[in-house]
């Protein structure tokens, strides 16, 4: 009997409990996908690690390249079953398309890897003049199967060219940029040839154990004797996997949670106008003799049945919704993820949305049973009950839905700790009690200052027109509800304006500051030895407004004040965990000091100038003095074509998003001491005809050489690299805004109900649908421009404030999606106000008087 009474009750009011059930769903959709993929995310880790490691033991010496002879000296031939090497460096692929920066890894393809052969397809007798191309760098390229594409040869210049035998997929390498330019993997004694590096010269190792279990002392030996080396086991690429998968995991539970917050916050209100409308019943069930108790559990029994319905809807549409998640989070971790039914999910889901309703539906429910039989008689329907609930009642709900958060929380919140999983719940539920508590006192200051804008607001009905009445006077008699509904939606416009504009604005402003960098729009990298001919084409080439030229070399840091530059490479890189001080590594530009035009801004010390021409002079980027502790004055040792040059360091200039060069010194000394081999010429075309000029400048270039633009190089990279992480963004903003409109139609129903006294009054006195609905509108839709516009507004400065961090100088920012924040609030406000308002204002007012 009370399950028939609980369903008339909901069927009473259909949209109500439709905008109900759909709060709950959409939070528990997202809270089930993460509470698997927690699961399934580690099992795949612990399954996959080996394939991921590629052999017992893998040895990064990126700052102190090895040889393969010492290798194999420093593990014993007792020890281990294979040991195979490879060497990993960037340069320049050029396909028919393309031209562009690569991560290039030499390797043996007749034994690498030991283990996971099935991520490489077609290694096996991969030929000295074929190459593998990762697919995200294949698709930048225009590159398929059978193409042909070329790498630079350091040793004259020259352009080698390779037959792209086939593509991998999935794979995440551990060099530095790997993952922005791509990977291209080539024979082995090939990579040296190009490289012009001695034989036997490796960078990575990887070794098969006859006993893996003795990794640990091995690894041990190698740290010691390589200096800046780094060993790996499956046990440590386990943990690093698993640390890598966390942040993106945590960020999507907190969203989850944030939608579950909303789905509670519309079960509160959808109980508080159930029970509030439900008095009269509650008065007459006091009277015949029934306890608090049970009128109570009549009630908790309609929030129940809501939040059994909304769960099963969310998980059953979570279930849908994670097969493509799951596919997405595999493709952006580099894990073999498949999306597998948990019963351990479905259990803790339906834990945390049942209890997330009846906790949800008490204090309306306490109040209520606390009010007596007389007083719930004497007036009609809606009566304000002021009681709240006790302190301990409240404390005790609190210390509920931490525990809970803390369950679901544990294992990201706290990836990197070693303890025990209890101990890391306790950490867990202690935390979220701290971010909790946080949370709430920054929504109460938030929602006063709304609550007191609305007030205020409220007042100007009247000096306001006569149609602006009755709107303005609803949102300052409301203005607690206003107020909260305001804040949920100016966060889900926040969220997705600044995730928006952050992606859109950063490729534009990289190209830009790229383009002032480089003094051009177009690259130009040829043969020394064709640089007359090069020269003649730049003359003759029409839509060329300038050019400027210059060398780059590679260059090695040997020493820092005396001392090796590994060690202070290697204590930077482990206080800051910065990737460009993986290797020692640097890119040396030569430029002409009695210029005053540069492409760069001087941050601290001063710059090249005509008396250093000749000198051993340097400018620095400003990343090693606040990384390394490198200072004005400073000596640094370079390797240059075997050379070791003492430079020093007269000042830093300043660092972008994308480093375009390290050190910088006089073209003269770059050509005494480097005896460059490639030459670079960085040109400004007319923007208008810049793939027309780009195009009749490679026709007229020598073999050597070809022009590339720094859109299709750099911003390309970007671009691919953005867009997977921003689809992750936007698709998690446009969630938390969903949930964010279902609250405001769940409150424009209850709205209404609550108002439809004054409806009936209306539509008496001869109001029609459509004044009705135009003030409900109006209503509504003040709210929506005010949370638009504080969400855009805040999603603007916090793009601004994001891009900052990764751009240098003025930032160029577009204000479109500004101007889309507002309108997809105005938008969707109305709509679900519309469908919330179609029912009311189409009954009689002798039907809504009906009841009351």
């Amino acid at each position: 009997m009370m399950f028939h009474s609980a369903m008339r009750s909901l069927i009473r009011t259909p949209l109500r409990t439709l905008f109900t059930l759909l709060s709950i769903a959409v939070g528990l959709a997202g809270f089930y996908c993460m509470t698997t993929l927690t699961q399934l995310v580690p099992q795949s880790v612990n399954q996959s690690a080996k394939q991921l490691l590629g052999a017992d033991i893998a040895v990064r010496s990126y700052l102190q390249p090895t040889t393969l002879n010492a290798m194999q000296h420093i593990i014993a031939e007792s020890d281990r079953q294979a040991l195979t090497g490879a060497y990993v460096s960037q340069t320049m692929i050029i396909s028919s398309h393309k031209t562009s920066n690569i991560v290039m890894k030499g390797i043996d393809p007749d034994v690498y890897p030991f283990y996971g052969e099935e991520q490489f397809p077609l290694l096996r007798g991969l030929q000295s003049d074929e190459v593998l191309l990762s697919r995200q760098a294949a698709d930048r390229l225009q590159a398929s199967p059978g193409d042909t594409v070329s790498f630079v040869n350091h040793n004259d210049g020259s352009l080698s060219s390779f037959r792209v035998k086939g593509l991998v997929d999935g794979v995440q390498e551990s060099y530095t940029d790997s993952s922005f330019w791509g990977m291209a993997y080539i024979s082995y004694p090939k990579s040296l040839e190009l490289m012009g590096l001695p034989a036997g010269t490796i960078n990575e190792a990887f070794i098969r154990l006859h006993d893996p279990g003795a990794s640990q002392d091995i690894k041990e030996q190698i740290q010691t004797r390589i200096i800046g080396s780094q060993a790996i086991d499956i046990e440590d690429k386990k943990v690093q996997a698993s640390a890598d998968s966390k942040g993106t995991l945590l960020v999507m539970q907190l969203f989850s949670l944030l939608a579950i917050a909303i789905a509670g916050i519309t079960i509160f209100n959808t109980m508080t106008i159930l029970v509030s409308s439900r008095q009269r019943d509650i008065a007459i069930m006091k009277s015949i003799g029934m306890t608090a108790r049970r009128i109570a559990c009549y009630f908790l029994l309609e929030a129940a049945f809501i939040g059994i319905l909304g769960t099963a809807a969310g998980i059953a549409a979570g279930s849908l919704f994670g097969v493509g998640l799951t596919a997405y989070i595999a493709k952006m971790l580099g894990l073999p993820l498949a999306w597998q039914f948990s019963w351990q999910a479905v259990v803790f889901t339906c834990t945390v949305g049942i209890s997330i309703a009846l906790i949800s539906a008490w204090p309306p429910i306490y109040r209520s049973m606390h009010v007596s039989s007389l007083e719930l008689l004497q007036q009609s329907s809606s009566i304000p009950i002021s009681r709240k609930l006790p302190f301990r009642v409240k404390l005790r709900l609190f210390l509920i839905v931490c525990l809970e958060i803390g369950v679901y929380l544990h294992e990201t919140l706290l990836a990197s700790s070693q303890d025990a999983a209890a101990l890391k719940w306790i950490t867990a539920f202690v935390l979220s009690v701290i971010i909790l508590c946080v949370m709430m006192l920054v929504v109460m200051l938030f929602t006063r200052l709304y609550g007191l804008f609305y007030r205020l607001l409220g007042l100007l009905k009247h000096i306001a027109p006569s149609g602006w009445f009755i709107p303005l006077h609803n949102l300052g008699s409301e203005y607690k509800r206003n107020a909260l509904l305001t804040v949920t939606l100016s966060v889900a416009v926040l969220s997705v304006v600044a995730s928006q504009l952050f992606t859109d604005n950063l490729v534009t402003s990289v190209e830009h500051q790229m383009e002032q960098q480089l003094k051009g729009n177009l690259i130009l990298s040829a043969a020394v030895k064709d640089g007359q001919a090069v020269q003649l084409a730049l003359q003759h080439t029409p839509g060329i407004e300038q050019y400027n030229k210059s060398y780059e070399m590679k260059g090695v840091f040997s020493r820092i004040n005396g001392e090796e530059a590994v060690q202070k490479f290697r204590a930077a890189g482990e206080r800051g965990k910065l990737s460009y001080l993986d290797s020692t590594d640097v890119s040396i530009q030569g430029i002409d000091p009695s210029s005053s035009d540069r492409a760069y801004t001087i941050k601290a010390g001063r710059d090249l100038e005509a008396d250093d021409d000749g000198k051993l002079s340097a400018v620095l980027l400003e990343d090693y003095a606040k990384d390394v502790g490198i200072a004005a004055g400073d000596i640094v040792e370079v390797t240059l074509n075997n050379h070791q040059l003492r430079l020093e360091i007269v000042g830093f200039f300043e660092s972008g998003a994308i480093k375009t060069a390290g050190i910088r010194i006089p073209m003269s000394t770059l050509e005494a001491y480097g005896q460059p081999t490639r030459i670079i010429y960085y040109v400004e075309a007319s923007a208008r005809e810049l793939q027309n000029t780009m195009a009749a400048l490679n026709q007229s270039l020598p073999s050597s050489a070809v022009a590339y633009s720094v859109n299709g190089t750099v911003i390309e990279s970007l671009q691919k690299t953005l867009s997977t992480q921003s689809t992750f963004f936007s698709t998690i903003a446009l969630f938390s805004f969903a949930t964010a409109i279902l609250m405001i139609g769940n409150q424009a129903v209850i709205s209404l109900i609550q108002k439809k006294r004054d409806v009936a009054i209306f539509k008496t006195i001869g109001w029609s649908t459509g004044r009705l609905l135009r003030s409900i509108l109006t209503e509504n839709l003040i709210l929506a421009f005010i949370a638009g516009v504080i969400g855009s507004a805040l999603g603007f400065i916090f793009a601004v404030l994001a891009l900052s961090l990764f751009v240098k100088g003025n930032i160029d920012i577009s204000l479109t999606w500004c101007g889309i924040g507002i309108a997809l609030s105005l938008v969707s406000s109305a709509v679900v106000t519309l469908l919330a308002s179609l029912q009311t204002f189409r009954t009689k007012p002798l039907h809504l008087l009906r009841g009351l």
